[in-house]
């Protein structure tokens, strides 16, 4: 009976790796182009942070075969640091050339089979660890639709076929799942916790606090020894920021571990949105203002700046603000020395701060809305991804109106299975899993919930997936007692 098992699982989850490996051929057979918007070309892709990562990976490679050391090439990391690294390791090894006309921008199409590949592998890899580990920690049927759940539910599988930073994000954070939901661990297994806790955020800075809610997990449900195992956690993860910090100095000076994204983006979104309303104000002049008291700081700072900076290459959107629209962004970009920028990104956040501070209730409306909005499932990003030249583009498209009602039904049905396997885990009295997997979405939906951005909680899904297998099951199980009744 086990071998069966074991055969069912092993088989569902290789037959979900062969399906991402035949999206991604048939994405890069249909997308793998280039276009023109207007005087600008683009790949339909490789685009926004898309085209972030993989064209700074190519500059990394291009500096490595040039000598330079690996662990200080490249640029500054505004986002993240990992997805850069990886391109960087796929081009040099693959010995590929990013562009193929780099003044024009025009990315060498029929690269990047291998890249994709790659990462659907760790992705399903990840899975069968996470099978074994959880072998005795969960009900047999709960883990078979779990596993399902995370090999085809289609939110989660669209991110293997492309360019996008979740799919290995999603590997990373089974790993650490796997890890510690795995039984009779060994000292060193809590160190390589932490370790892969440290990847986690070099992946997406946004889990770089997650070693908190696992650390209360450990305290509440594994206290045995729990300095040992809290010494030997923060250990793992404290290696791979020190790691971070050092080759962040080496590079610019400045010993640093967040990334500027973690201080400027909810300027760049949030306060925007709430400010254009409150002061009665458009965009652009909301833009010019804080683009002049950005400027009336580095002044008083006496921080060097080049006017004549070249900002084509820092332009990864097609609607991102041109030069000529100097707002905060802007100023950022023509500070010389990686080290100020530093320090004006703190800047940036004490005005978010400040603007919050003044306006409280008006912030946390606009961080509800955000709230009631980022849990809409869209397993048609990608789809929307590669069809429309932009995401401004297909929001105000009829497609868009078009899938509205489908996403809303689609994620009305997987959250009434995930509430019944909350209602399933409580009435089984099952604390320890029940308060590791609740502890974990919850942290991840904090990070984000302000943005409103759908796909920042996809990463949810990941834990959202045990309270899908067994509410499923659980349904399954009223189901066929009600049919042994009649």
């Amino acid at each position: 009976m086990i071998k069966n098992f074991n055969i069912l699982l092993i088989s569902t989850i290789l037959f979900g790796l062969l399906a991402s490996v035949f999206i991604s051929k048939y994405n890069l057979d249909t997308y793998d182009v280039n276009a023109n918007y207007g005087d600008r070309i683009y790949h339909k892709m490789i685009k926004a942070d898309a085209y972030r990562y993989l064209s700074h990976g190519a500059e990394i490679k291009d500096q490595v075969a040039k000598g330079k050391n690996f662990f200080t090439s490249g640029r500054e990391h505004f986002t993240k640091y990992l997805p850069p690294r990886l391109a960087a390791a796929y081009y040099y090894f693959f010995d590929i050339n990013f562009f193929e006309d780099k003044k024009n921008k025009k990315i060498k199409i029929g690269n990047h089979f291998y890249y994709l590949l790659f990462q659907s592998l760790i992705y399903y890899f990840s899975i069968l660890f996470l099978y074994f580990s959880i072998q005795k920690s969960f009900d047999k049927k709960i883990i078979l639709i779990s596993i399902i759940f995370l090999c085809f539910e289609p939110t989660i599988f669209q991110y293997h076929g492309t360019f996008w930073s979740e799919s290995f994000f999603f590997s990373f954070q089974i790993i650490v799942m796997a890890l510690i939901f795995r039984e009779n661990k060994s000292p060193i297994s809590y160190a390589v916790i932490g370790l892969f806790l440290g990847i986690l955020s070099l992946q997406k800075q946004l889990g770089i606090f997650y070693i908190i809610p696992v650390l209360i997990y450990f305290f509440a449900f594994d206290k045995k020894n729990f300095l040992n195992k809290f010494l030997l956690i923060f250990l793992g993860f404290f290696l791979v920021q020190l790691f971070l910090g050092l080759s962040n100095y080496y590079r610019s000076g400045a010993f640093y571990v967040m990334t500027s994204d973690t201080k400027v983006e909810m300027h760049r979104s949030l306060v925007e949105r709430v400010m254009v309303n409150q002061l009665g104000i458009s965009i652009n002049v909301f833009n010019k203002n804080e683009g002049m008291a950005a400027h009336e700081w580095i002044l008083k700072k006496n921080i060097k700046v080049n006017y004549e900076v070249d900002h084509t290459h820092t332009l990864n959107r097609l609607f991102d603000p041109l030069p000529e629209i100097k707002n905060f962004m802007y100023y950022r970009r023509i500070i010389i020395n990686e080290s100020d920028r530093v320090i004006y990104d703190k800047f940036i956040r004490k005005r978010t701060f400040m603007y919050i501070a003044n306006y409280p209730i008006e912030f946390a409306k606009e961080a509800f809305k955000g709230a009631v909005h980022s849990p809409l499932l869209n397993p048609f990003h990608i789809y929307s991804d590669h069809n429309f030249v932009s995401g401004e583009v297909y929001y105000r498209s009829k497609k868009h109106d078009e899938l509205v009602p489908i996403r809303v039904i689609y994620s009305g049905v997987i959250y009434f299975f995930v509430l019944m396997g909350l209602v399933f885990f409580l009435k089984k009295k099952d604390y320890k899993n029940l308060f590791f997997l609740l502890i974990s979405t919850l942290y991840f939906y904090t990070t984000i919930f302000w943005h409103g951005n759908t796909r920042y909680f996809v990463p949810c899904l990941i834990y959202l997936s045990f309270f899908f297998g067994a509410g499923f099951n659980f349904m399954l199980s009223l189901i066929k007692i009600k049919s042994n009744v009649n």
